[in-house]
């Protein structure tokens, strides 16, 4: 390798040299600290090593690793995935890569940020970023998301030992304006879970009103499977992962044990028969039939002169997690203990209220969860009409309701 020369400066003894940073292809000039040639040499002779990574890795520009996660091919996290027990799906690490791309072409594209090497940036400048992307998209999920996604690039290169540390560790997140989710009445809930007759079928019944009463996902639902009900119980283990179509743990990633309510059981009981406990031709329900039941069931309602206008309003305007956020606000507001209700809907503790949650052993009362709910929720379930078909609006929803 050829190391530059050792130049005298003017007026003092000192020398110093030119050197072209490899990560930037900027010119710099930098002094040995010698007035000796032969310790100057030794001196810039050192320090073009380390900088050409022959003694410690180089710290790497911003693009390498968005380049490095904007291929799920590439990606390191969904590779050691892949060999591992982490949860990192292709779904993810496709959306990852979608981020990366947007935060590089959208946000980034037209200044230095993107050839400025990792260890140079400080927490400034990431904010400074955080104000380019709400500028961007305002203050919504997806800005939150993209900021989050590149503070995890300053967070890998901090633990892989190649920044001596992360400037994106202690930033706070985007603080996004989440829409208002409005819970369902009680009324409302039950005329779901009493009228057989506004559902498509006899299983787009049981799963919907199933999940009325427990407040399990989506993904939970789908995956439900026998093994994992037990007598006057339910363990919840797994989830359906929508992008990847495959099976995994919990959204927290820890298992929930929960009480049944009578009703939820009787409802769910014809169906514990089969190893998959929601399913069409021997598989799991797709997530779309899932849409389409749901859809019914709003169509259905919206149709019925005999519901109130202000009811058929509130469910036409519902969505499947909506019965989740319902379940849970009742439970509530029905004098169950916060951390009861939080430990049965399964739901991430809080970290400022984490010491506090830890040490109320909810789990000794979620039984109370369970009779709240037949309280709340009891009633006369109607059959399905025989002999009635309800035509819908098919120009504006293309669903067909089936008796």
């Amino acid at each position: 390798m050829d190391y530059p020369r050792p130049i005298k400066r003017p007026r003092t003894k000192t020398l110093y040299f030119f050197y072209t940073d490899p990560v930037t292809g900027k010119r710099h000039q930098k002094s040995t600290g010698q007035t000796g040639v032969r310790k100057a040499r030794k001196f810039i002779e050192d320090f073009i090593d380390e900088l050409y990574d022959l003694g410690i890795n180089k710290p790497k520009p911003l693009t390498h690793y968005m380049d490095l996660f904007s291929d799920p091919s590439n990606n390191p996290k969904y590779q050691e995935a892949l060999i591992t027990d982490a949860h990192y799906s292709l779904g993810h690490a496709k959306n990852v890569a979608s981020i990366m791309r947007q935060l590089r072409y959208e946000v980034l594209a037209d200044t230095s940020y993107l050839i400025r090497s990792m260890q140079d940036f400080s927490s400034a400048d990431i904010k400074r970023i955080a104000q380019m992307i709400v500028n961007r998209y305002g203050k919504i999920r997806k800005s939150q998301n993209m900021y989050i996604q590149l503070k995890a690039l300053f967070n890998y290169a901090a633990d892989n030992h190649e920044i001596p540390y992360s400037p994106a560790a202690k930033l706070r997140n985007i603080k996004y304006n989440e829409k208002t989710r409005s819970a369902l009445s009680q009324k409302a809930l039950q005329i779901i879970l009493s009228r057989k007759d506004l559902h498509q079928s006899n299983q787009a019944y049981a799963f919907i009103a199933f999940a009325a009463l427990t407040g399990l996902r989506r993904g939970e639902m789908i995956a439900l499977h026998s093994s994992q009900f037990y007598p006057g119980g339910l363990l919840v283990n797994q989830a359906l992962n929508a992008a990847s179509g495959e099976l995994k743990g919990t959204k927290t990633d820890s298992d929930r044990r929960i009480p049944l309510a009578r009703t939820a059981e009787r409802i769910i009981k014809p169906y514990l028969e089969n190893e998959i406990v929601f399913q069409m031709k021997g598989r799991m329900v797709h997530t779309r039939s899932v849409a389409v039941w749901y859809s019914v069931l709003r169509e259905s309602v919206k149709a019925d002169p005999d519901i109130s206008l202000a009811v058929r309003e509130e469910i036409a305007g519902s969505t499947l997690h909506s019965l989740r956020h319902s379940l849970a606000t009742h439970l509530r507001f029905s004098g169950i203990h916060d951390s009861v209700v939080r430990s049965y809907m399964g739901w991430e503790l809080d970290t400022s209220k984490d010491m506090l949650e830890r040490y109320t052993h909810a789990t000794d009362y979620l039984q109370e969860c369970a009779d709240m709910i037949d309280n709340l929720f009891s009633g006369k379930i109607i059959e399905l009409k025989e002999k009635q078909a309800l035509l819908l609006d098919i120009s504006n929803h293309a669903f067909l309701s089936i008796t």
